[in-house]
């Protein structure tokens, strides 16, 4: 039986990696993503081949993040998607409107939502067809570190994940999402400073957040928490140079 394997799609491409996300990547291809469904589906199609099982991983440059808090009363999960749908395009207007969201919906309680391009599903899944292949999940960075993390599901403060130069930041509270963040930042800035200007504009300390950093995680603070073994063929894909 063939194993499960991991595609990372990326703001200028995608790249398969290996099952164990450890393993440099095992092919890839530079993909202008505002092409033809067919045309991109085309260049997706040859990382699918002989893989199986795939989970994939969108780079959260590609990602519009939200945190829903549903109004009293809502119960039923087209009224969940809904709220959501109508957060998402309060934040980002026109792009927030041509998504396909996921959640960890909730009706008594906020939840994290995101977005991925509508297009970029439909060309993914039909080269995974054309291919003799299957998704299993398709899944933001941000959301496969948290959820791959116990102490994420446990954590109280922040989660950031940075990835060349962009980081999304999640507050937690016990595992429950609060707020999110998302931008872009300078390479040479560091994460610690960034995170305090963020602090301060949201109102939330710093205190010890879980941080999985690709640019200089050797600059974080001592106290900070790194999430970054288990991430090595991921990390490498999401900033190889021409995909990223």
């Amino acid at each position: 039986m063939r194993s499960r394997s991991v595609l990372v799609v990326t703001p200028n491409g995608a790249a398969a990696v290996g099952s164990r996300s450890a393993e440099p990547p095992l092919g890839q291809a530079r993909i202008d993503w505002s092409s033809a469904d067919e045309q991109v589906a085309h260049a997706l199609e040859p990382l699918f081949a002989g893989r199986g099982s795939v989970d994939v991983v969108v780079h959260d440059r590609a990602v519009r993040y939200c945190v829903v808090v549903p109004p009293k009363g809502t119960a039923s999960l087209d009224e969940l998607r809904a709220v959501a749908s109508a957060r998402m395009s309060d934040l980002y207007g026109a792009a927030g409107v041509d998504l396909e969201l996921a959640a960890d919906w909730r009706a008594f309680a906020p939840f994290l939502c995101c977005g991925i391009p509508r297009a970029v599903g439909r060309a993914l899944l039909q080269a995974a067809r054309s291919a003799g292949a299957s998704i299993r999940s398709i899944v933001p960075l941000f959301v496969h570190v948290v959820n791959s993390e116990p102490d994420c599901r446990r954590h109280s403060g922040w989660v950031l994940v940075r990835t060349g130069g962009y980081v999304a930041a999640g507050l937690f509270d016990r595992g429950a999402i609060r707020l999110v963040r998302c931008g872009h930042v300078d390479a040479k800035r560091s994460l610690e400073s960034w995170l305090s200007q963020l602090a301060v504009s949201s109102g939330h300390a710093v205190e010890r957040p879980l941080v999985l950093d690709t640019v200089s995680p050797e600059k974080l603070p001592g106290d900070w928490s790194r999430l970054s073994g288990r991430y090595t063929g991921l990390t490498a894909a999401l900033v190889s140079p021409g995909l990223a």
